[in-house]
Order: structure tokens, then C-alpha cells, then sequence
């Protein structure tokens, strides 16, 4: 009877541990990975629509065999003789805190593209928000910088307090549409290119303008 109580008590302590294992959390200790967003809960909430008049969508289709993905649509018009990005989201922590993430300062994510409405293929920047040595920095990667062949640069504005630093992103990203591209950067490098005297302190959010687009699998490492 010990022997048989002994069985079940490490049985059942290894179906504990497994099933904690599989829970929410997002820390892929493993592959030394911390997941932001796989939108495989169907949920939005880690999302804020900060310019514009659409929605995040939660779509049932996913990257690398996934159920699900984020979709996040367009709002290209001409602006004073310009065609601007009228939509800008915000992805943070569910209680819209910062994610504060001190460790890994590379980006992951999957994304595809996809012809809008128009029959266009729009560009699209991707950001990320960081408190560095010197404050509060705007890491951005633009497409249309790759397509204009414009080199990197820092941009001041008036209206808030931080300092954007703006990288092209290959247009490959835009032209080869319908298809799931894995999009790798890492930001302590890229900050590097235009202050090299700079340094991450902590990674705090994810920011995106342009579409349409799907995402997946938006997370940070070490590595």
C-alpha cells in the first residue's frame, strides 16, 4: 500500500507541474522568449487604438500553423498634398501597464500583408517604445524609408517626450503579400546605428501604424 500511495503521489505531482506548465503565462523559459501577443485567447485587450477609426480584429487564421492572428486595417489618405497613415495601435500589458521588460531587448514577430480593398499594398512601420540612458526613445521601422532609400534619422516633435529613430524595413515585407515572413530586430543594435554611446534600459511597448496587416507572435528575447 506505501509502494502503491507513493506511485500516485509522483504521478499526480507530475501532472500538477505539467499542468501549471501549460497555463497562461507567456515566459517561453525554454527558447528564452517572452510572448506579448499569439491572439490565440480571441481577445483584443492588450490592444489601444490610439489614431484612427477602426478596431483591432482578432482573425481566425494564424502563423506557423496557429488558430489565430491580430488584423489591423489601413487609413492611407492625402494630407496636404501627402498620403498619411491615419491608424496607430498600441500594444501593451492587459491592464495597459508597460511591459517593462529589462533583459531581452530583441523583437520577434510574424507578419503578412495583405491587397487592401483599393487593390493597393500600403506601407507600414513598426515601432517600439524604450527608456534608454539618454530617455525615452521611439525605435521605428519603416518601409516606406526602405522604399525611398532614406537613411536613418532622428526626429524631435513638439507634442511628446520622447525621440524617434527611424530605420528603414525592407519593402519585402509589403511586396510579397499572402505569405507569413518572421521579422527579427534587434533594438539594442539598431539604437547603436544612430547613438552609440546609448543604451536600453527596458523595452515597455509595441506600436503600429499603416496596414492592412495580420501579426502574430509579437515577443521579446535575449537572444
Amino acid at each position: 500500500m506505501k509502494i502503491f500511495n507513493t506511485i500516485f503521489f509522483l504521478l499526480f505531482s507530475l501532472f500538477f507541474i505539467a499542468g501549471c506548465g501549460s497555463g497562461s503565462s507567456k515566459n517561453d523559459t525554454a527558447n528564452n522568449k517572452t510572448i506579448y501577443e499569439d491572439a490565440e485567447n480571441a481577445l483584443v485587450d492588450k490592444w489601444q487604438v490610439t489614431l484612427g477609426p477602426y478596431e483591432v480584429l482578432n482573425i481566425e487564421t494564424g502563423a506557423r500553423g496557429s488558430n489565430r492572428s491580430i488584423f489591423l486595417r489601413h487609413d492611407w489618405h492625402e494630407q496636404n498634398g501627402h498620403m498619411v497613415s491615419g491608424v496607430s495601435y498600441r500594444l501593451t500589458n492587459e491592464e495597459g501597464t508597460d511591459w517593462n521588460n529589462t533583459t531581452q531587448k530583441i523583437l520577434h514577430l510574424d507578419h503578412m500583408k495583405k491587397i487592401s480593398k483599393d487593390n493597393k499594398l500600403y506601407s507600414f512601420t513598426l515601432s517600439v517604445e524604450v527608456q534608454t540612458k539618454l530617455g525615452k526613445r521611439m525605435l521605428s521601422f519603416n518601409t516606406y524609408y526602405d522604399k525611398m532609400k532614406f537613411e536613418p534619422d532622428s526626429q524631435i516633435y513638439d507634442d511628446v517626450d520622447y525621440i524617434e529613430l527611424v530605420y528603414p524595413l525592407d519593402m519585402k515585407y509589403v511586396s510579397q503579400y499572402d505569405k507569413w515572413q518572421h521579422i527579427r530586430i534587434d533594438l539594442q543594435e539598431y539604437l547603436h546605428k544612430l547613438e552609440p554611446q546609448n543604451e536600453i534600459l527596458s523595452v515597455n511597448a509595441f506600436v503600429f501604424e499603416g496596414g492592412d496587416d495580420y501579426l502574430d507572435n509579437i515577443s521579446l528575447s535575449s537572444d
